[in-house]
């Protein structure tokens, strides 16, 4: 008995270093700089679509006034406009980091570097998400926001997913906020009972949508890692049965 748990023993310890072996080659790739280009593009499977999808109609459902009750604004108008900039950089960093051509403004202003073209794009989105609370004059601040919040939190999962598409790491991190978008929706079109917005049914519905496809996606998401965990675990207790009978058999 002690033989066999001494090589067990080691087996385990063998496959542990051959996993650090395996695992030595992606951390060094991740210590290269952003500018330069990730091992290459992928196909997207199912629940990226859907969730760069739904952030999409998110992002047009955004542009309408559906949460607030005021209708159009000037200024939030104009804030909307600034979170669209700062969206755009944030793409064009995406592009740049993977290598692809962007305006020479745009590698001009963060001097050739992803990182920084990137977080000029997010400060961009932050002013224009704080400016309903800095504008005496705004008409409820905080309904506006939401419309903000949620352009911006469109706009961001557009550009992970992208991200991920050209070769890096998938962060649906604020993808989990996307669901949130059809509580909101939802309550918005029941207020359309007594006050009727085209506008806001508009914008209510395609968020509505866009929250379900998203709430959905990550079902799909958890779903997809679940099984693929469980691939995984039967792919090691094969791998270790087959070492274990070629280790009796050289005995």
């Amino acid at each position: 008995m002690s033989e066999e748990s001494n090589e067990l023993e080691e087996l385990d310890e063998l496959e542990e270093l051959e996993e650090l072996e395996e695992a030595a080659p992606a951390a060094g790739a991740e210590d290269r700089p952003r500018s330069a280009a990730p091992a290459g593009p992928r196909e997207l499977e199912k629940a990226p679509l859907m969730l760069r999808k739904a952030a999409l109609v998110l992002v047009v459902a955004s542009l309408f006034p559906w949460v607030s009750t005021s209708g159009w604004d000037l200024n939030t108008l104009i804030a909307k406009v600034v979170v669209l900039l700062g969206g755009y950089l944030a793409f064009n960093s995406v592009k740049l980091g993977a290598g692809e051509d962007v305006p020479g403004v745009f590698r001009a202003i963060s001097g050739g570097q992803a990182k920084v073209l990137n977080i000029i794009g997010l400060v961009l989105m932050l002013a224009g998400v704080v400016v309903p609370f800095v504008d005496p004059g705004a008409v409820e601040p905080l309904r506006r926001a939401m419309e903000l919040i949620f352009l911006a939190i469109g706009l961001i999962v557009v550009c992970q997913i992208t991200t991920y598409e050209k070769g890096g790491k998938f962060n649906p991190t604020l993808g989990l906020f996307i669901p949130f978008a059809a509580l909101a929706g939802l309550g918005r079109l029941v207020t359309l009972a007594g006050s009727f917005d085209v506008w806001a049914l508009i914008g209510g519905l395609l968020a509505t949508g866009a929250g379900i496809v998203g709430g959905y996606t990550l079902f799909l998401a958890m779903k997809e890692a679940k099984e693929h965990g469980q691939a995984k675990r039967r792919a090691q207790m094969e791998a270790r049965q087959a070492a274990r009978k070629a280790s009796r058999r050289k005995a």
